[in-house]
């Protein structure tokens, strides 16, 4: 049977599913797109296509087996919403890539940190929250074991949506609201809240095939200073000793492989506090969003993210090439409350060398107060010899280009 007859699901279809997309169709594959949204951009590349609700299983199987196509590989490239989903599809058709069980353990903070927890693992120490939990002064007082600043998390969420950072002592209004807004942004009845750890964060990007891991890119985190430390503006090759960075990818390693040894992508963040212990933030299987799976790998590293990940989806023989040898930095514009009414500067960036930039929002784009990594301008890739000269080109760009928020 040739590749034309051969269908790839792409699970969920927006803006950061595209190079999944393309890269199926590279391989001479059919492509399948799903998603909740009907105007989802996938839907324009793809070959079919179906505006379906993502988590109900029945209705995506019965389409997909509607389709006079053999089923050789699912992916959820670089969304969160489409794992366990994507997961359902790999079980039922017996494809490579993550089970559905494996996929809730890189989405479900209550299965991960159980797991890293039973594993021995660097955990933060952390609460379970169901949102029916009752907030008491008993309730307190177990927070007060967690130390002197927690941070309340939804149980399935991404993008720093729903974070709560509280500080000691805490109220029992305070924690309630804490918990009620986790609760809101999580795809699952509860919350977590960890002991919060102060350190330097980053993110790490990695490959698992064949059983074996691949370290691709470690980024140090720079934080949009009025989150609590929770969301990040900048992404940057870090500088610091072989020895700390080795125990940084042991550490991820062993994170990674507890969860899954199938083949898939990974994203893990790490933090490293004052004393150098290491301690695990969380890990999705799947690329990292918002320009690090198809911008900062491919562009910076030279690590074809999608189409690896398709190829191993679709169980093609592959390597996994070696990460080039560079500094790079993914910086971002973070929203102002208001409209985005103009963007200007950006020719005085194009043709620039090794320095690329982008907008992340259209103009008339309404933003609210809060903060979270969809909330975010444009971006600025740069790469340089050192990590001086990739930052001095994103300083540059960062002059250069205005993106002008209004009042509403």
């Amino acid at each position: 049977m040739s590749n034309s007859n051969k269908l790839f699901v792409a699970v969920t279809a927006g803006r950061w599913q595209l190079p999944a997309i393309n890269a199926a169709h590279r391989l001479g594959l059919q492509v399948c797109a799903l998603d909740g949204d009907p105007t989802a951009d996938g839907f324009a590349i793809a070959d079919i296509s179906t505006n379906i609700e993502i988590n109900d299983e029945t209705a995506v199987l019965d389409f997909i087996e509607r389709q006079n196509n053999q089923i050789v590989g699912s992916l959820s490239f670089a969304s969160e919403v489409g794992m366990e989903t994507m997961g359902l599809i790999n079980d039922f058709y017996e494809l490579n890539g993550l089970s559905k069980i494996e996929a809730s353990l890189f989405t479900d903070k209550w299965a991960q940190r159980k797991n890293w927890e039973s594993n021995g693992l660097p955990n933060p120490n952390f609460l379970t929250i169901k949102k029916d939990r009752q907030v008491d002064e008993n309730f307190i007082l177990e927070l007060n074991d967690l130390g002197s600043k927690i941070i309340v998390k939804p149980r399935q969420s991404s993008g720093s949506r729903g974070l709560t950072v509280l500080n000691i002592p805490y109220s029992i209004e305070s924690v309630q609201r804490a918990i009620e807004t986790a609760v809101l942004q999580s795809r699952s009845d509860g919350a977590i809240i960890e002991s919060f750890i102060d350190g330097k964060e980053y993110a790490a990007e990695g490959f698992t095939y064949k059983g074996k891991f691949y370290p691709l890119c470690l980024s140090e985190k720079r934080k949009v200073d009025s989150t609590n430390n929770t969301v990040a503006n900048e992404l940057f090759t870090p500088t610091i000793d072989k020895k700390i960075s080795d125990e940084i990818w042991q550490v991820v390693q062993n994170a990674v492989l507890s969860l899954s040894d199938s083949d898939t992508s990974s994203h893990t963040e790490v933090l490293v506090d004052s004393l150098g212990k290491i301690w695990l933030v969380e890990s999705a299987g799947r690329g990292g969003g918002f320009m690090v799976a198809e911008g900062l790998l491919p562009w910076a590293f030279g690590i074809d993210l999608a189409e690896i990940s398709v190829k191993a989806a679709c169980n093609i023989e592959m390597t996994i090439p070696e990460p080039n040898k560079t500094y790079a930095t993914l910086r971002f514009y973070p929203s102002r409350k208001g409209i985005l009414k103009s963007i200007l500067g950006m020719d005085k960036c194009h043709g620039v060398r090794n320095l690329l930039v982008g907008a992340l929002a259209d103009i008339g784009t309404q933003f609210s107060e809060g903060q979270n990594d969809a909330a975010r301008l444009g971006y600025i890739l740069a790469r340089g010899n050192s990590q001086r000269e990739a930052l001095a080109l994103a300083d540059f760009a960062m002059e250069s280009i205005e993106f002008n928020v209004e009042p509403e």
